[in-house]
């Protein structure tokens, strides 16, 4: 990531005491996770969120947590004042059209010149470069990588506050609860197709599926790691495509501008609601834009963790638990942090704003067990949560299956209630197979609530229990009109 963000991070390893609660835990906990992950893949975001965005727009992403246990990581900050800087930022940086079109412009640009260095990388024998090129090609990418996710980090965080501020101004237009729920789920419906979509339909003309696959190999990336996808993978998927898939597609996209127009026009909104709610829309289908790049980078990511872990000497393995800007150290000759999960099973960071710390193991242990895992009395039995999509019916019964890993997706049958923690684009295979979607975190900007409304499922997130209450084989039952979800 370069010379001075690891200056800026040397912080992060400064010797404290254990300080109080890093987080109130009796205030309501945004979680992003518990997910399948490893510290190196997502940890070159931290920078960006903090140090740089304070440095560039003189703003910063809240007080925050990020645990890691078992392979599966979660980001946890407090959700009131969340929500109070990101109605800010969104206010200031994507409610102004001309604001969040210059800011797109500049991400696609940084984004199209991380593009063409990773082919370059790719393109190029690792093994034989000098320790010196080596390093140059390593800070090459990181410093791009760095300048991908600035811009887009505004979006990011302002559409953890938009959401209420658009119900806000539909209550202040008059509009009622029942209305206001169906409004919501209406206007911040993106039109475009996400990724994972524009995959398909691409697959679905392709011709040279070799071709295809050599585009997307990296639809099965995360942030646990990278794969290749043969060939006989898109052959196989090619063959479910529906032949009518582009003007299926095309009919979507007409009835989600259809309802939105019927929403407003029933319910006579104004420019100014409109333009929030198209605001909301724009920053949504970027992030998902956003998403494809980020998952393709992984495979870069895995291409100079290995030749650095075959330089040095170290394992692979052990390198996926430190953060990037500790290996940058390490691929400089620097003294690195003595950074070793080696038979720990917690770790994890705490960052607010120029303020980072490591935790250690017991810490971390005692933070995952209070805010990740926490308990919840046997005797619950139903729960509500906010209504993503409704799909196509008022009321959803089936059988649960929660799916903590989108990888295992033998466990996981056609028909059966998903139920996980939240969703990433890794989980699209299973939610395709799901007849209604159920997640603890997460709101209508959210992954599942985006994928749920393209696919036509009914889903409620923002649960905070449901994988806490629920287990593989329960029947239960979802009112979706209402957003509560009952075992049976």
């Amino acid at each position: 990531m370069g010379a001075i963000v690891n200056e800026r991070l040397s912080c992060f390893f400064m010797a404290k005491k254990k300080a109080d609660l890093p987080l109130d835990p009796k205030t309501e906990l945004f979680h992003w996770g518990p997910i399948p992950g490893r510290l190196f893949y997502p940890s070159d975001f931290v920078a960006p969120m903090f140090h740089e965005l304070m440095d560039a727009y003189g703003e910063c992403w809240p007080p925050s947590l990020f645990l890691f246990h078992g392979g599966r990581m979660c980001w946890i900050n407090e959700f009131p004042v969340f929500r109070e800087t990101g109605r800010a930022v969104f206010k200031k940086y994507v409610l102004p059209k001309k604001r969040r079109e210059g800011l797109r412009a500049l991400w696609r640009k940084k984004a199209a010149e991380l593009f063409a260095y990773e082919k370059k990388i790719h393109a190029a024998d690792l093994t034989k470069l000098s320790d010196d090129l080596f390093r140059k090609v390593w800070n090459g990418f990181y410093t791009r990588k760095s300048a991908f996710w600035l811009p887009s980090i505004l979006p990011e965080l302002g559409n953890y506050g938009s959401p209420e501020y658009l119900e806000e101004k539909l209550h202040v237009h008059g509009v009622s609860k029942d209305a206001t729920k169906r409004a919501l789920e209406v206007l911040t419906a993106p039109e475009a197709p996400s990724f994972y979509l524009e995959e398909e339909l691409a697959l679905a003309r392709a011709k040279d599926v070799a071709q295809h696959a050599e585009r997307f190999f990296w639809l099965k990336n995360s942030y646990n790691g990278s794969m290749v996808l043969p060939v006989s993978f898109f052959a196989e998927r090619k063959k479910t495509l529906p032949k009518d898939l582009h003007r299926l597609e095309a009919k979507r996209q007409k009835e989600v501008r259809a309802q939105k127009e019927r929403v407003k026009g029933e319910l006579k909104l104004t420019r100014e609601i409109m333009d929030v709610a198209e605001a909301i829309t724009f920053a949504v289908e970027w992030q998902d834009e956003r998403k494809a790049d980020i998952f393709r980078s992984i495979h870069t990511k895995t291409a100079l963790l290995s030749e650095t872990a075959r330089r040095h000497g170290r394992s692979f393995d052990e390198l996926l638990n430190w953060p990037s800007f500790e290996v940058s150290k390490l691929v400089a000759g620097e003294k690195a942090f003595a950074w070793s999960s080696a038979g720990q099973e917690f770790y994890g960071i705490y960052q607010n704003e120029r303020h980072s710390r490591v935790l250690g193991e017991a810490e971390a242990k005692q933070y995952w067990d209070l805010y990740v895992q926490g308990s919840i009395g046997s005797e619950v039995t139903e729960f509500s949560g906010i209504i993503a999509s409704v799909g196509t019916g008022k009321t959803v019964q089936g059988k649960v299956r929660v799916l903590l890993d989108p990888h295992d997706l033998d466990s996981f049958h056609d028909g059966e209630i998903l139920v996980t923690s939240m969703t990433s684009p890794e989980y699209v295979f299973a939610m395709k197979k799901a007849r209604a979607i159920i997640t603890d975190t997460g709101g209508l900007t959210s992954h599942a609530a985006v994928t749920s409304r393209e696919l036509g499922k009914p889903c409620i997130v923002g649960t905070k229990i449901a994988t806490k209450v629920l287990r593989d084989g329960d029947m239960v039952a979802i009112d979706i009109s209402r957003g509560v979800v009952k075992k049976l």
